[in-house]
């Protein structure tokens, strides 16, 4: 298995600086729903830690990917 590069890594300087300079750091408590499947996507989420596993389906089905 190869491993694909990240987000930033995959971006240019220009595009990178472009993309960061439009970000902000936000932090969520854990057990925080960030979004459901299916809703309208406003946001763009870049997920800097993972301290917490992931739950489990909260309703079938759902998809793994």
């Amino acid at each position: 298995m190869t491993s694909s590069p990240t987000l930033t890594a995959a971006l240019s300087t220009e595009h990178r600086a472009r993309l960061m300079s439009l970000a902000r750091e936000v932090f969520f408590d854990a057990g925080t729903r960030l979004f459901e499947e299916g809703q309208h996507a406003d946001r763009f989420l870049i997920i800097k830690t993972d301290r917490h596993p992931r739950p489990a389906c909260p309703r079938p089905p759902c998809r793994r990917y």
